[in-house]
């Protein structure tokens, strides 16, 4: 993530150059033309020189704030895990490149202590920072940055938030509890994206997301049950047969076909009692799934919807009834 621009790579040639010791670049170190001391920096990042550390410490008090940066740039390059403190007081530096690239060091470093200062940095005021920030979390990966990263859903900012999500479904399992929690969240946004995440994770996620079904926007229930149609758990049943009754006609009809999927048999009264939903999409849903699971004890109520006021209602049920009659020959 560094931020050189063409200019300064083009004068990389002059770091390079053998001749230069590494005595040498530490002497250019305290040089005062901050462009000789910028050069110095950037060779000794590159070359990964140790022997120059304490000397790259001391050039992060520079005056320069390009000095700065490339003094962070460079520790991160050496990747020596007794300058995680150092890198952390960065991320508290006036100047935003020099706090970008101290999220970035810390991150190739990857050390447990940069935890807790990058968890303080989802508070940034640059969103850049935060999202770096969020990034550096989920390459750690360890458990302490679930709850912050859930935070992290509300940012005003929405790649953070789309990072913040994708950090979690990387997580996966460890962060269901934590997510199960969220769903009780005042912001929906919140709850909604907390859905999404626990698609990812899939069967783990499966009791947060019946939980989901109770949520007052019809939207997160709506996706909790296609989720939870792709996951197709037998855990779902009970509560799917209480959305048959949700007030929201999707809701029903995707319920409906979430119960096809799992293909219970404890699903079959519930789905013959929806045949005679008031709104047409639902009975039409419930009669195709029942023609999918072919179970007999819908025959006789199918034949009743070939009554139905509607003539696709009747169609559907034709063509039902035929499954299970096929699936009655057969045997």
């Amino acid at each position: 993530m560094g931020i050189f621009d063409d200019s300064f790579i083009a004068k990389k040639e002059y770091c390079t150059e053998k001749e230069q010791t590494v005595e040498k670049l530490i002497q250019d170190l305290k040089d005062e033309d901050k462009h000789v001391r910028r050069r110095a920096i950037t060779t000794l990042g590159n070359r990964g020189e140790e022997k120059a550390i304490e000397h790259l410490i001391e050039a992060l008090k520079d005056e320069d704030k390009q000095v700065r940066w490339r003094a962070v740039w460079a520790l991160g390059e050496i990747g020596d895990e007794k300058v995680v403190d150092v890198l952390t007081r960065a991320l508290k530096d006036e100047d935003v490149d020099v706090r970008r690239e101290a999220i970035s060091a810390l991150e190739k470093i990857g050390n447990l202590n940069s935890i807790e200062p990058l968890i303080e940095a989802l508070k940034d005021e640059d969103k850049q920072v935060r999202w770096r920030a969020v990034w550096a979390l989920e390459e750690i990966g360890d458990e302490r940055v679930i709850n912050p990263l859930i935070q992290a859903l509300k940012d005003e900012d929405e790649y953070v938030r789309k990072r913040a999500s994708t950090a979690l479904e990387k997580i996966g399992e460890p962060a269901v509890r934590p997510l199960f929690k969220a769903l009780k969240d005042k912001n929906k946004f919140v709850r909604k994206e907390v859905v999404w995440i626990l698609e990812k994770i899939g069967k783990p996620a499966v009791e947060p997301l019946i939980q989901s079904l109770k949520d007052e926007d019809e939207d997160i229930r709506r996706k909790a049950i296609t989720t939870l149609g792709k996951i197709r758990d037998a855990r779902a049943i009970e509560p799917l047969i209480l959305a048959l009754k949700d007030e929201d006609k999707e809701v029903r009809r995707r319920a409906i076909s979430t119960l096809g999927k799992i293909r219970n048999a404890r699903a079959i009264e519930p789905l013959i009692l929806a045949l005679k939903d008031e709104d047409k999409h639902v009975r039409k849903r419930t009669i195709t799934t029942l023609g999918k699971i072919r179970d007999v004890r819908a025959t006789e109520p199918l034949i009743q919807t070939l009554k139905d006021e509607d003539k696709d209602v009747r169609k559907v049920a034709e063509n039902a009834l035929k499954k299970i009659k096929t699936k009655k020959n057969r045997k």
